[in-house]
């Protein structure tokens, strides 16, 4: 379940990290099968351009990328100069996503 995936990584548990522009943070489990969406917003706000996504080698925090709260990729959005991205965490564990940007 994913229709455009823009980052992927492996967490040290076998897990298969996606971010992916329409559908937020997915995960494959290490025995394959379907993708699992586990995080579409963080802090009320929702994702609206996920592009990366890295997994720490130890703990399998997830850490990805929105690249914009304001324009999505279905609204052929034009770059701009301002600041309007998030740099978020998933806990493996919990389904909570952390924004980390500063406001």
């Amino acid at each position: 379940m994913w229709k455009r995936p823009l980052g992927l990584s492996f967490g040290p548990s076998g897990t298969i990290y996606i971010t992916d522009a329409y559908f937020g943070l997915l995960k494959v489990g290490p025995n394959g099968g379907l993708a699992t969406q586990i995080a579409t917003s963080a802090k009320g706000v929702d994702f609206h351009l996920l592009i990366g996504v890295d997994v720490h080698p130890i703990t399998e925090t997830v850490y990805f990328a929105d690249a914009s709260t304001t324009f999505e990729l279905r609204s052929a959005a034009v770059p701009s100069p301002q600041s309007t991205g998030s740099f978020l965490l998933q806990l493996h564990h919990c389904r909570v996503a952390l924004d980390l940007s500063s406001e």
